[in-house]
């Protein structure tokens, strides 16, 4: 795996010229072109002291504490809009209000609804290394990590009955470390140790802010009582609580585990806000402390992974965990929209907004590293426009800082793009490892823009989409894994295949257009079996169909199907489509999975069935062969049937008739068409009352 660097060339690419209109701009729009931060909305916006963090968090030391020189104290330099620092945390004075009672009441509530069970991981989460909780995230992985990088930990759930006085540290292993850099996962160990080196602590932000910590703000905020110990040793007039100290290293632990195995990125990132949830609900830290030890872990994060020193141990990392744990992303849609929800409220906590709501998001310069792993297959601009689409909106207090590292919401970024707001082309790898081969988008996808995919991988959408501008299969294989996942626009199906994975129809509003080198595979869900087909002893499914088509649909290349398709073994039918617009074309093979013999298509009234028409395999001919044999075309209208309401017949190899084209062929085909009248009946009623069903839900 290549290193990531980053090019300030890149990102000031002519600079000189647009800096000269923007200039004589000023002069003429003032007001307007004053509040403009970039052209490009990828371009990064330097901090309020004109440097960018990744190259200037070095000067993060305690030695030095001003805001235009520790890019630290710059990042988090909103505080000073709410708080102003006096000589010791007992002498400040508070600037906003608001926040500080909103800030103050979250911990009074926390700490007065605590069970003795958040007490005991309280005290855990404060007396633990934090490399070491970061663990957690892992999940299922958990277990073997900590075995083969010989993790360890001297706090136990077996609370000392002293510790209510005593403060206890954590000792880490049997080698005095929270796990070992010369274990099967050392390059793992090495690479958190040194995303959390030197200049990374949160002392000189805590020395420069000098905040108090809650329980010296509000006697009803109760520090756990297992915590005492820790309590009284804190001092009154050095212990600053903004910002959360654990919690910034719980983010930085939690991201270089989440760089070095990427398929659990986003529980790492959930545990780390649990961290830091619970440096709140212990007593010891406000919803503000969090937040920013948050901003300043994502931040420093991004800034040592950039670091070109770590290039070396950042690949190691990723190949040593790859073949140690062999870990896959195995989340369902469920369990990501509940870990988003849970995340993006700890984002802000409640508190009051200081400001609009919907100023565009920027990207830190070299913020895009944080999501390498992640996405390997998105080149580095199209991971920023990931994290931009992703951030949260603005307004928030001590989230809106110059670069943007306050509004980054990485669990949502781990989930895929949030808007498509141009044309979006992806390429993924079947042969290749990870989620170069094969990923899921998980977000609810908006914006005017196209999705276009190549290659030889996989792509699964899974989200309530509703982005506008079509999608396009030039390679590999597009699966709709919601009723929503294509959005809403054309699909056009060049070469690749276009698949649907869910129970309930997948919705096109737009056209569907399959090339000769298309494949088209639908998954059945079916019901009970209900008479009527154009079988006369065979029965139809009670199911929906797997696509609900608004446009019109042009068909070629193959059809695939699989699921429950019991119903064709016994003769009977499967309601595949519903088409509102023509079905034109014809499919060069179908093959139903499970069931051999020959299939044919009618279209009648806006529904496409597929029937199963013969059970007699040639002896020359193999099963797949089997189900692509061609069929004549036997439809034509009732007597008394108008144009649109009659029936065409789309074959293998036959192309789709328009009904007024249609011609009759004689009263051979009137039991089918009896039957077909049956099958729209039942079809309408299924159809309705499963997409009401499904949206009552």
């Amino acid at each position: 795996m290549s290193s990531f660097r980053h090019d300030r060339h890149d990102y000031q690419c002519g600079g000189i010229a647009l800096t000269t209109v923007l200039v004589l701009a000023m002069f003429l729009i003032p007001t307007a072109v004053a509040q403009t931060a970039a052209t490009d909305p990828l371009d990064p916006v330097p901090a309020a002291n004109g440097s960018y963090f990744v190259e200037s968090y070095s000067t993060n030391t305690t030695a030095n504490l001003a805001a235009d020189t520790n890019a630290a104290v710059s990042l988090l330099a909103e505080f000073y809009e709410v708080w102003e620092p006096g000589e010791t945390p007992a002498d400040g004075t508070i600037l906003n209000e608001s926040f500080q009672q909103a800030n103050i009441a979250y911990s009074e509530n926390a700490t007065s609804e605590r069970t003795e069970e958040q007490a005991v991981q309280a005290y855990l989460t404060d007396r633990r290394n934090q490399s070491y909780s970061a663990i957690d995230g892992l999940g299922v992985d958990a277990p073997l990590f900590r075995q083969l990088a010989n993790a360890g930990t001297s706090i136990t759930e077996d609370i000392p009955a002293d510790s209510t006085t005593v403060k206890y540290s954590d000792t880490g292993n049997s080698n005095g470390a929270w796990a070992d850099t010369d274990s099967d996962l050392g390059a793992v160990v090495a690479l958190v140790n040194a995303v959390r080196g030197a200049n990374t602590s949160s002392n000189p932000a805590k020395l420069a802010f000098r905040y108090p910590r809650p329980f010296r703000w509000s006697t009803d905020v109760r520090v756990a009582d297992v915590l005492g110990g820790v309590e009284l040793a804190s001092d009154s007039l050095t212990d600053g609580g903004f910002p959360s100290g654990h919690t910034s290293a719980g983010y930085m632990a939690s991201l270089a585990l989440a760089y070095a195995v990427p398929e659990h990125y986003a529980e790492l990132v959930a545990n780390a806000s649990t961290i830091g949830d619970y440096r709140i609900i212990s007593g010891m830290h406000s919803a503000g402390d969090v937040i920013g030890g948050r901003t300043l872990g994502t931040a420093l994060a991004a800034a040592t992974l950039s670091n070109e020193e770590n290039a070396g141990v950042k690949e190691q990392a990723v190949a040593d965990a790859a073949t140690a744990l062999d870990a896959t992303d195995t989340m369902t849609q469920d369990e990501y929209e509940s870990l988003l929800a849970v995340y993006t409220e700890r984002m802000t906590y409640g508190l009051p907004l200081t400001d609009s709501t919907d100023e565009p998001a920027v990207v830190p310069m070299g913020a895009e590293v944080l999501l390498e792993t992640r996405f390997p297959y998105l080149s580095r601009d199209q991971r920023r426009e990931v994290l931009r689409t992703t951030a949260i909106e603005s307004g928030h207090v001590l989230l809106d800082d110059s670069e943007g590292w306050g509004r980054l919401n990485l669990l949502a970024a781990s989930g895929g793009y949030g808007s498509l707001d141009g044309a979006t082309v992806v390429s993924l790898d079947a042969s290749a490892p990870g989620y170069e081969a094969a990923d899921t988008w998980r977000n609810d996808i908006h914006g005017t823009g196209s999705l276009e995919l190549d290659g030889t991988g996989r792509l699964t959408l899974s989200g309530d989409n509703t982005f506008s501008g079509g999608v396009t299969v030039n390679g590999g294989t597009l699966v709709a894994d919601s009723m929503t996942a294509v959005g809403s626009g054309d699909i056009t199906v060049d070469d690749g295949v276009l698949s649907e994975t869910v129970d309930e129809p997948v919705e096109v509003t737009g056209t569907v257009a399959l090339s000769d080198a298309a494949e088209l595979n639908l998954s059945v869900v079916a019901g009970s079996a209900t008479p009527g087909s154009p079988a006369s002893t065979a029965t139809t499914s009670a199911q929906s169909p797997s696509l609900t088509v608004t446009g019109d649909m042009a068909i070629d290349g193959a059809l695939v199907v699989s699921g429950d398709t019991t119903v064709l073994a016994e003769g009977g039918s499967l309601l595949l489509a519903t088409v509102t617009g023509s079905v034109s074309g014809a499919f060069d093979s179908i093959t139903v999975e499970g069931v051999d013999g020959s299939f044919k298509m009618i279209f009648s009234n806006g529904q496409l069935w597929l029937v199963r028409v013969s059970t007699t395999i040639p002896p020359s001919a193999s099963s797949s062969a089997a189900t692509s044999v061609a069929v004549t075309d036997p439809s034509a209208p009732t007597d008394n049937a108008s144009p649109n309401e009659a029936t065409s017949v789309v074959s293998v190899g036959t192309p789709v008739s328009r009904p007024q084209d249609l011609a009759r062929t004689g009263t051979s085909v009137l039991p089918e068409l009896a039957a077909a009248a049956g099958l729209v009946l039942i079809g309408a009623v299924l159809t309705t009352r499963r997409r009401w069903r499904h949206r009552a839900c």
